[in-house]
């Protein structure tokens, strides 16, 4: 197989995470997110950006996915597993982020209300509406 074939097996090669899809409270899940990133402009909801260093992680990961990718098919070898593996581990990172962010906290009568100081967590709907997905060839 020429080389350039193999470089073909790459064109495209993509790796994506987000947060998509309805959320209960009306709002699409990704609207939901900006106003956490962002908070509200009468701060009542305070900025959460937890989006930052979660996309700042999956940046490095899915670079050297992709990477390791191209070598692979550079070699005439299947180049997805790196880049799913690359996909799974940027997804990790985002909901990771959401999970394990505590401040600014919530509020003391959220923390009394919710057992816990989880400003991103409720019924974990946002983190359920993250993804993470690949593509290739």
């Amino acid at each position: 197989m020429k080389l350039s074939e193999r470089l073909a097996a790459m064109d495209g090669a993509m790796i994506a995470i987000g947060i998509a899809g309805p959320h209960p409270s009306g709002l699409p899940a990704a609207e939901l997110a900006k106003i956490h990133i962002q908070g509200r402009r009468d701060g009542s909801i305070p900025a959460r950006d937890f989006w930052t260093p979660a996309t700042a992680e999956a940046d490095t990961v899915m670079r050297d996915g992709l990477r390791q990718g191209l070598a692979l098919a550079v070699e005439g070898r299947d180049p997805r597993p790196p880049i799913a593996r690359a996909a799974e581990a940027s997804h990790d990172a985002l909901i990771a982020a959401i999970e394990e962010f505590t401040d600014p906290p919530n509020s003391a009568s959220t923390i009394r209300k919710k057992g816990r100081n989880d400003p991103l967590v409720d019924e974990g709907d946002l983190r359920d509406a993250t993804f993470g997905e690949y593509k290739v060839g």
